[in-house]
């Protein structure tokens, strides 16, 4: 039996990072339209898994939580609002 990868070489993936006053995101592409996204909020980390289509996010999910927090419906989609600003605009 052979064990997977536990961390992708980077010569393989693409990466992105974006750094805006108190918000910073790092885009790791896993497959042709598959991102996840390490995004920083403050001291809040957020691990986001999303698919991208021409200018809008086709799929979001977040996969998890530094922190304690309530993820509330108005945080979720103020969450999705600031990954699909950062990934298209910057």
């Amino acid at each position: 039996m052979t064990q997977p990868k536990l961390f992708l070489d980077t010569n393989e993936t693409s990466w992105k990072s974006v750094h805006l006053h108190h918000v910073k995101a790092t885009f790791m592409q896993i497959a042709e339209r598959f991102h996840e996204v390490v995004l920083e909020i403050n001291s809040q980390k957020f691990l986001v898994r999303v698919q991208t289509g021409i200018k809008k996010l086709e799929q979001f999910e977040i996969l998890a939580v530094k922190w304690c927090i309530e993820l509330c419906v108005k945080t979720i989609r103020m969450l999705k609002r600031i990954v699909t600003s950062l990934y298209f605009e910057y």
